[in-house]
């Protein structure tokens, strides 16, 4: 309850008259405490609450939210998240120079402590513009390794409404259908930028055994993905280079963070068209992959605390330019 009233505040203290801000409760435990943290606020008609009845789940709920929007823009941010101040008046400032060929609008991003003190910064320093088929790096944002991860925030973006009279969260891709609704909207010609502005800041802390939760979100993040190159592989209107792109080794080396020899066999099991095992091929290829990785952030974690390195980011950083687990940590 505590952080949604954060997250609101945030909002609020960005908001204008051309902005509406909506809460949607996905009929949590603590729904009674939200709504009377919140209430003040709903009286006044600040904020309009949504106070779902039966549990959506993560991707739906999103949708209810989306449609409950008037508005020629939606921000979607989760309880985790705070706007940074001023941030909704740099943005505005921003579209006249996007618009109008711009449909999402990437982000950079502070990753804050509980106590609200910045740890790490993410961000773009130039304007990125991403636009299948044209001469934009439209292809890092299928590997989605530096891109969005280092340059902007993966989810909470700057999206035009309209865009969701197309597409919507798709719940099939799991927690990740931010990157599936990214890649079906860029696949469908739709265009995409980054501005050099950080302007969200992620509320996230780890324990002194901060290896173990970061050991299982990067699991978590390589399960979905397998997941993500499954619904790639079964989607029937692919524009042609985005289908040659995803079907290389190199793509799966990238994306799903394969080995080389996992790689040939999935592509070889597309190639022959034995697909009946192949989501579970994806799903080992990237459970090994994690299990691995977890392994060096357990050992390394000891190994940086001696080095003073202390906080999880620092030692999340670390190990991947030990190991290149995540691709480049530099736009090139």
């Amino acid at each position: 309850p505590e952080m949604i009233r954060e997250t609101v505040q945030s909002l609020i203290q960005n908001a204008g008259n051309d902005v509406e801000i909506i809460v949607s409760d996905d009929a949590s435990p603590l729904k009674v405490e939200i709504r009377q943290g919140l209430q003040s606020l709903i009286t006044k008609r600040i904020i309009t609450f949504i106070d779902q009845e039966h549990n959506l789940g993560w991707s739906r709920n999103r949708n209810a939210l989306i449609k409950a929007a008037r508005r020629e823009w939606v921000l979607l941010l989760g309880d985790d998240d705070r706007l940074k101040r001023g941030a909704l008046d740099k943005l505005r400032s921003w579209l006249p120079k996007l618009q109008p060929q711009v449909d999402f609008i990437g982000m950079g991003y502070d990753i804050i402590n509980e106590s609200g003190v910045r740890t790490f910064t993410f961000g773009c320093p130039r304007v990125m513009h991403y636009k299948l088929d044209t001469s934009s790096p439209w292809q890092e944002l299928f590997y989605y390794d530096v891109v969005p991860v280092w340059s902007h925030h993966p989810f909470t973006m700057l999206i035009r409404r309209s865009v969701f009279d197309r597409f919507q969260y798709n719940p099939e891709a799991g927690i990740a259908d931010d990157v599936w609704l990214l890649f079906e909207a860029v696949a469908s010609g739709l265009s995409f930028a980054v501005i050099p502005e950080v302007l969200v800041e992620w509320r996230h802390s780890f324990t002194t055994k901060g290896y173990q939760p970061l050991s299982k979100s990067i699991k978590n993040i390589r399960t979905a993905k397998a997941r993500i190159v499954k619904m790639l592989y079964s989607k029937d209107n692919l524009p042609g280079s985005i289908s040659t792109l995803v079907r290389s080794p190199a793509f799966l080396r990238r994306f799903l963070k394969a080995t080389d020899n996992d790689a040939f066999q999935i592509l070889q099991a597309i190639a022959g068209h034995h697909t009946s095992d192949l989501e579970q091929m994806l799903f080992e290829a990237a459970e090994k992959r994690a299990n691995c990785v977890g392994d060096k952030v357990r050992r390394h974690i000891r190994a940086v605390k001696s080095m003073g390195i202390m906080h999880v980011f620092q030692v999340a950083r670390y190990i991947i330019d030990k190991h290149r687990l995540l691709g480049p940590t530099e736009l090139r």
